[in-house]
């Protein structure tokens, strides 16, 4: 057996050894981003896989959370998940984080948590929506007429914006599924008795959504085009700032997901928490 069978099969049967957590008191006073992370590595139910956390990393996402654990050798995601304290603490935590985000007014802290604190093995996230912003999980669409909007973890998908009179809409499909997206918004459009003035595109081939929204809707506008190509640029995170009828801003932040690939446990959540950039994503009008 090779040896990266022989790993894998460990970590397999290391899943059917329980782990017991405990909080050991209040939530510690430490930097808020640093504690929506390791909420991630530790109670993110994004994976549909088993993921081994090292022991150091376990050991600091414990303390920062104020919690403790009786095994840190051997510890993995479903080896947590199998915990019966699991979903309690994790509904005690994530409150907690909750507040500390709306105490010190980070609105971004606060959708991460809440995209994290949704993610469920083996489903899809649903649309998330509060009186100040909304979520677009995979294969969705969300709109507000004002507020934020986010979507997170962007990779080779295609993501569409689209600009009526009376709100602003924001699509996150993967790119095979275009036509799928497009026959959606539609819906969407339709059922509010809106039209489209302006189509924000955010893909790596851009001019391929761009044919398909002017076979669609002949009449459109304006349409912007931002090429994000996902082997340079990595993984875009997007905020959407929306205000009525008038064209919308975008903002990103970036991660590159190699790192990812060769620490998992840090995937499904923990690169949602970086901070968007001050400066606007920059879009093409498309002649």
């Amino acid at each position: 057996m090779a040896t990266g069978e022989i790993r894998r099969f460990g970590i397999r049967l290391l899943s059917l050894l329980p782990v017991t957590i405990e909080r050991v008191g209040n939530l510690p006073e430490k930097p808020l981003r640093e504690q929506v992370r390791n909420f991630s590595v530790i109670f993110s139910c994004g994976a549909h896989y088993t993921v081994e956390l090292p022991k150091l990393e376990f050991a600091q996402c414990l303390d920062s959370l104020g919690l403790s654990s009786n095994r840190f050798y051997g510890v993995s995601n479903r080896a947590l998940w199998r915990s019966s304290s699991f979903e309690g603490i994790k509904k005690q935590i994530f409150e907690q984080l909750r507040g500390r985000c709306e105490e010190l007014s980070d609105i971004d802290a606060k959708a991460a948590l809440l995209l994290i604190n949704s993610l469920r093995p083996g489903s899809l996230t649903l649309p998330i929506e509060t009186e100040e912003l909304s979520i677009t999980p995979n294969d969705s669409v969300v709109g507000r007429a004002e507020g934020l909007i986010y979507t997170f973890a962007q990779g080779s998908c295609v993501v569409l914006g689209v600009q009526t009179d009376k709100a602003f809409y924001l699509a996150h499909y993967q790119k095979h599924l275009i036509g799928q997206m497009l026959s959606v918004v539609k819906k969407v459009l339709e059922s509010g008795s809106e039209t489209g003035k302006a189509f924000y595109i955010v893909a790596d081939y851009p001019a391929d959504v761009v044919e398909k929204i002017r076979e669609e809707w002949p009449q459109v506008v304006r349409i912007f085009q931002h090429t994000k190509k996902f082997k340079s640029d990595g993984n875009y995170n997007l905020k959407v700032v929306v205000d009525g009828a008038t064209l919308a801003s975008f903002y990103r932040s970036t991660v590159h997901p190699d790192s990812f690939y060769e620490q998992p446990f840090r995937r499904f959540g923990y690169e949602m928490v970086w901070p968007f950039e001050v400066d606007p994503v920059l879009f093409e009008e498309v002649s």
